[in-house]
């Protein structure tokens, strides 16, 4: 809704239940019209929120591993920690 609502301020007409693609921008951010951008309105220099996709990627593997009985925990990895 956050990348619907700023569409709308650019004057782009953004119908109800319309798909908008976004990225998350900064998910922590304690605006919420701040956590994401519409993807039309991104440039390449955008900063997106590493962590946030982090976290994603990290569901989405507990989603399948779970079904072969392996935790989250046996494969957790600590957000931000350099691999080296």
């Amino acid at each position: 809704m956050a990348a619907a609502i700023q569409l709308a301020h650019r004057g782009k007409n953004v119908k109800e239940g319309e798909d908008v693609s976004f990225i998350y921008k900064d998910s922590e951010h304690h605006n919420p019209l701040c956590h994401v951008t519409p993807l039309e309105l991104a440039d390449a220099n955008i900063n997106f929120d590493r962590k946030k996709y982090c976290e994603m990627l990290l569901d989405a593997a507990e989603t399948v591993l779970t079904t072969l009985s392996i935790s989250r925990e046996a494969y957790s990895i600590s957000i931000g920690q350099n691999s080296g």
